[in-house]
């Protein structure tokens, strides 16, 4: 029949759609994003694909959080949970429990954000998604950081780095590292978290991950203002703040959000 004919052809166009809206929002615009990925959801309730949707609405959900519509991202990221929970996609809803928990988080609901992040890195383990689960545990930690629980903190970033480094994801172990220095840095191990902080920008300007550059300089030219260092080290605030103008408020937010 005709209509299975298009089926497949139907089936690509939900993911070029998908990719359109991907490619919008990496640009940040985010209004032409939501286009794209609500046609991309129409299109999959029509054609029944329920296992496909809970990706369409994380992605939904992530667009109204970037817009600040902050009760439109928690409600497509419930409709994610929901949906993933019907159809059993366990990966899936790990990852919608996790954008959920940084909502709250932003929110400083941090009781349900622990909930979530929690619930999260348990699932992520039952799957083996080792990515996943160094991801939960650095978002658990950033949470008890933001709660004054240092010990904590390190503990659950030091989890994170053992799995980032056993996989070679060196984009994550600069993470990782970058925020281990604000912990020590908090507890006064100043000459700690330069070392930290030191380590991770010397791991992204070989990535070449400017956002990740920008907050490393931040970081690093804090400290050395406060402890009052010879002018030769200033350059550092200068180039953050070279760096921080080229990069949107959103995506900083973004970066913060993730693991500065």
């Amino acid at each position: 029949a005709e209509g299975d004919e298009l089926l497949p052809i139907l089936v690509y166009k939900t993911w070029a759609l998908n990719n359109i809206g991907y490619a919008y929002k990496k640009k940040g615009n985010f209004l032409k994003a939501l286009g794209y990925y609500k046609e991309c959801l129409s299109l999959k309730e029509d054609l029944g694909l329920k296992a496909r949707l809970p990706v369409t609405l994380i992605n939904i959900g992530a667009i109204y959080y970037d817009q600040g519509s902050i009760e439109k991202a928690i409600e497509f990221y419930h409709r994610a949970l929901s949906m993933s929970e019907e159809v059993g996609n366990k990966k899936i809803l790990s990852y919608a429990l996790n954008n959920l928990g940084g909502v709250y988080e932003g929110q400083r609901e941090y009781e349900k954000a622990m909930g979530n992040y929690m619930r999260s890195l348990e699932l992520h383990k039952e799957v083996n998604n080792h990515s996943g689960v160094a991801t939960a545990y650095n978002n658990i930690a950033t949470l008890q950081r933001r709660q004054g629980n240092y010990e904590e903190a390190l503990q659950g970033f030091q989890k994170s780095l053992k799995i980032r480094e056993e996989n070679g994801e060196r984009r994550g172990i600069a993470i990782c590292l970058n925020n281990m220095g604000v912990v020590f840095d908090l507890q006064g191990q100043t000459d700690k978290a330069i070392e930290y902080f030191e380590w991770s920008l010397a791991m992204r300007q070989s990535l070449g991950f400017k956002k990740g550059v920008a907050v490393c300089l931040k970081n690093l030219g804090n400290i050395y203002i406060w402890q009052k260092m010879s002018w030769e080290r200033q350059w550092i605030m200068v180039a953050a703040h070279s760096s921080y103008q080229k990069i949107s408020d959103i995506q900083l937010k973004f970066v913060m959000h993730q693991g500065c």
